[in-house]
């Protein structure tokens, strides 16, 4: 322990502090706080909602590593800045709504309960008038998590969680730093039970599911029923209730845990620190001054004695332009009112917050946060520089979150090292000249986009549209499958349909939609609207209709999340296997097909089936790969030494036992991994005959005996990872594996012979020119475990 009086720097060094809702604006100044005072920090675990590591880590990069408060440090580490954040910061994916804060990797919870010395639980809902489920599952049950993690921490100093001030926000005065009535409402007259609360919630949200409303009905009276059950106790709105509630979690474990609560009000820009100024987002009193310096608020509810003059700034900083005088004033009455509804209890507030808790603590302180899409921009940007736009569509919430994606997911990818080499300094503004992000969703109509003038500008603009937008996971949930690989297809086609000066629609699909075939395999539409060997007909709408039934069956039985993903999994592949597709990729990319070809009549319809996606053979250098698919995911985890057992032909087989003998892999802890022969079974029913052999049976026997020790224990969870890893992969790529065919591709090898010997030289599409041995051995392996190696690294440090 530090002796009494040391300062925060020095009660910070080489501790270990988990940050939930890391993303969080206060959360991001946090961690470059910590960093910045502490740079002896031991680690920094940040959870953040992801559905993987990988996809952690990239949030972290972009939406705390990135932003312009790192600049200090930036400019004090140089060079070394990235490689000094990522050995101090362990992005976490997770989520404080589920059991064990929704992390998967065992292994990677344990290290956080052995290690953590403090956690600054930040993660919540701040929309007033949010959907009442919403916000009980993250600012009431949340907490509950966070106090059952904390409860298991071994060496935990400080459990500090964020509150908010609006928990006490009726009566006038002085209002004290203490407690709220235990489990009452807000004047302490009435029971309050949080069980009751979330059952409530639950059973009213499975009431509307099983009446079949539109999502929007759902989303207003989930909304309505947190403002009525708030009121009812005294609390004006959803968030302030259920962040009481979680507050009341919290105090039942003060005795036996060290935990501190804070109560902020608003959340403004910075003062100083890291620079004054600094924000993101608009919040509570920002509201009022942006809309009111925008011209959209002439009517402000509130205190005239507390008001700040805003006026003047607004006459030097804005201008509004003349509009239809009825829309103006229509617009000007749905802010206002809106805004003032929201915001009442904050502008009429009389009350001043008592800090003699927090002047306490100060006078006791010493002075002292895709694979194809990237290659298709870069070669045409590198390609045809004069390109006049790419509108690129990703998924995201608002058209600055689109900008972040592009940026951090795109743009700084080593594919642009090219690019940027050329034109140097002038990079950034050459690339944003030509490429525009677009925030939205093709599973939703109109692409999900929600600015109807960019809508209408990319509509009257466009001349191609490349549709790449896919779940490619063999063994996806069949709503999830549907609605993008499906029904994506249709709204792209209804979008194209709109598009005045349209040349080309190309839609990637897969050779997947044609796998069941041995020989050769033709270029050739399906049959449509009908099984794979074209005997049962089917129908789209059906299938989706069916998916919704079964989803809305699941969710009236009130099934677990991980009950439902489970059986709409199992939907999928029963789905597809009845019509004589593998998976439910294959079979709603075949329906997406199927919806295309309808069309082509009327619009220039080319449809593409690439077949593995693999690393770049040449350009812009070889190698170059992001993420691991299909061939991969056999390559790595045999490489990684977790699979000894292959479903596949021998004959088609690839010398990866010679690669990984000569080259072999370096494990996370610096282990050199030592790989066998690898048992390949050329049919199914052999390969579970030895999995029993070696591995259930095994498995099964070990348990009977009891695990007493460590080492059984290590042991057990080892054989049982190999197994699951072994059996996953076999079931999801046996098609692939197995496949007899050959596909024929005369119709591209016709479109080569129609390419000038420019066009060939630049667009070398002709795979007779590679050879494949060496570019799988030499170019491909390596770089698929370099990403992986690169990968684990930035995970792990």
């Amino acid at each position: 322990m530090e002796p009494a009086g040391a300062g925060v720097a020095e009660r910070l060094h080489s501790k270990t502090v988990l940050v939930t809702g890391a993303t969080g604006f206060i959360a991001k100044l946090l961690v470059e706080k910590l960093l910045r005072l502490q740079p002896p920090v031991k680690r920094l675990y940040l959870l953040v909602r992801a559905g993987d590591q990988v996809s952690a880590t990239e949030r972290v990069r972009s939406e705390i590593m990135q932003l312009q408060i790192f600049r200090s440090m930036r400019e004090k580490y140089q060079e070394h800045f990235s490689s000094w954040f990522w050995d101090k910061v362990y992005p976490v994916a997770g989520d404080v709504s589920l059991k064990n804060l929704g992390i998967a990797d065992a292994a990677l919870a344990e290290d956080i309960l052995k290690e953590t010395d403090i956690i600054v639980h930040m993660a919540a809902t701040v929309n007033f008038r949010e959907r009442y489920d919403t916000a009980l599952a993250m600012n009431t049950m949340g907490v509950k998590h966070i106090i059952d993690i904390a409860s298991r921490c071994t060496k935990l100093e400080l459990l500090l969680l964020v509150s908010t001030a609006y928990v006490n926000s009726k009566e006038s005065g002085i209002m004290l730093e203490k407690p709220l009535h235990q489990y009452r409402s807000y004047d302490g007259q009435s029971d309050l039970d949080i069980s009751e609360e979330m059952a409530l919630a639950e059973a009213r949200l499975k009431e509307l599911v099983c009446r079949n409303p539109s999502e929007d009905t759902i989303r207003r009276t989930m909304k309505k029923i947190g403002t009525q059950r708030a009121q009812k106790f005294g609390w004006t709105n959803t968030y302030v209730f259920t962040k009481a509630m979680g507050e009341m979690l919290a105090y039942e474990h003060r005795s036996r845990l060290p935990i501190a609560i804070i109560r902020p009000t608003s959340t403004t820009s910075t003062w100083k620190e890291p620079f004054p100024g600094w924000i993101e987002g608009i919040k509570t009193i920002d509201t009022w001054v942006t809309n009111y310096g925008k011209g959209h608020l002439k009517v402000l509810p509130g205190d005239v004695t507390t008001v700040i003059d805003i006026d003047m700034e607004r006459r030097g900083l804005f201008t509004t332009d003349k509009h239809d005088r009825y829309n103006h004033l229509k617009r000007e009455y749905n802010f206002t009112v809106a805004i003032a509804e929201v915001y009442r209890s904050g502008t009429f507030f009389k009350r001043r917050f008592d800090d003699s808790n927090m002047q306490r603590l100060i006078a006791m302180m010493n002075g002292r946060d895709r694979e194809l899409v990237p290659f298709l921009v870069e070669k045409i940007l590198r390609l045809q520089p004069r390109v006049k736009r790419l509108y690129l569509l990703v998924r995201a919430g608002d058209q600055v979150s689109a900008e972040k994606r592009v940026e951090s997911e795109l743009l700084q990818l080593q594919i642009f090292e090219s690019l940027q080499e050329k034109y140097q300094t002038h990079f950034s503004s050459w690339v944003w000249g030509k490429v525009y992000p677009v925030a939205g969703d093709v599973s939703l109509k109109n692409l999900g986009i929600g600015n109807a003038n960019l809508a209408e500008d990319i509509v009257k603009e466009t001349n191609i549209i490349i549709h790449m937008a896919a779940t490619v996971n063999f063994r996806e949930r069949y709503d999830t499958a549907l609605a993008i690989n499906t029904m994506g297809v249709k709204h792209v086609i209804e979008f194209a349909s709109r598009c005045a000066k349209l040349e080309l629609v190309l839609l990637a699909s897969t050779v997947f939609v044609n796998l069941d075939k041995a020989g050769i395999v033709l270029e050739k539409p399906l049959h449509q609207y009908r099984s794979n060997d074209g005997q049962l007909d089917f129908d789209i709408s059906e299938e989706t209709a069916f998916a919704e039934e079964k989803l809305k069956e699941l969710v009236c039985s009130n099934a677990s999340e991980d009950t439902i993903r489970r059986t709409m999994k199992k939907i999928g592949t029963q789905r597809a296997r009845k019509f004589g597709w593998a998976n439910a990729y294959a079979f709603t990319k075949a329906m997406g097909e199927m919806l295309a070809y309808e069309h082509r009549s009327r619009l220039p319809i080319v449809i593409i089936r690439p077949t593995a996606t693999i690393s770049t053979w040449k350009e812009p250098f070889p190698g170059w790969i992001e993420g691991v698919n299909t061939i991969d995911t056999w390559v790595t985890n045999y490489g990684k030494g977790h699979m000894k057992f292959l479903v596949g032909d021998v004959a088609n087989a690839i010398d990866i036992v010679g690669y990984f003998s000569g080259k072999p892999y370096i494990n996370a802890g610096g282990d050199v991994v030592r790989v066998k022969q690898p048992n390949v079974q050329a049919a199914m029913a052999s390969f579970y005959g030895l999995m029993d052999m070696h591995y259930k049976v095994p498995l099964q026997d070990m348990l009977r005996r009891g695990l007493s020790t460590p080492i059984d224990h290590n042991r057990y969870n080892q054989l049982k990872r190999e197994y699951n890893v072994t059996v996953a992969v076999a079931e999801a790529y046996w098609p692939v594996t197995l496949f007899k065919g050959r596909f024929d591709d005369s119709n591209m090898q016709r479109l080569i012979t129609m390419m000038n010997e420019r066009d060939r030289e630049l667009i070398p599409c002709d795979t007779k020119l590679i050879n494949w041995e060496k570019y799988l051995m030499e170019t491909h392996i390596p770089g698929v475990m370099g990403y992986v190696s690169r990968e684990t690294a930035r995970a792990r440090l």
